[in-house]
């Protein structure tokens, strides 16, 4: 019998698949790939989590579960604002997981997705 990869083994790969989406969202405007998917249907949800302070761009459920965290900070003088602290990518499946923050061009790709969506 042959032991299924870790989400640890698995993440690099399913990160970089990703942001290969992504880019081809950017390239078009964040509108339709050349694969006919609509970036507003290409994650089954984006919430805020507020007792975490975070919005969750989820990507795939059940198993793997993949999403987007965007953990936040909560400015101004009644927290009216919000300045975006961390990217992660979060690779969940079944009593396992993995994580990876985002540097650089990588973090600057997925903070489009925060900057069109949000809401304060």
């Amino acid at each position: 019998m042959q032991k299924t990869a870790t989400c640890e083994q698995r993440i690099d790969e399913s990160l970089a698949r990703e942001l290969d989406t992504l880019r081809e969202f950017e390239a078009c405007d964040w509108d339709v790939t050349s694969d006919g998917v609509e970036f507003d249907h290409h994650a089954l949800s984006y919430e805020w989590s507020a007792d975490a302070g975070r919005f969750v761009y989820l990507l795939s459920t059940g198993g793997p579960q993949t999403e987007f965290r965007f953990a936040v900070d909560m400015v101004g003088l009644y927290g009216q604002d919000l300045k975006l602290a961390s990217i992660t990518y979060h690779y969940l499946d079944w009593f396992d997981g993995a994580e990876r923050e985002l540097t650089g061009s990588d973090y600057e790709l997925v903070q489009q997705i925060f900057d069109r969506y949000h809401v304060c």
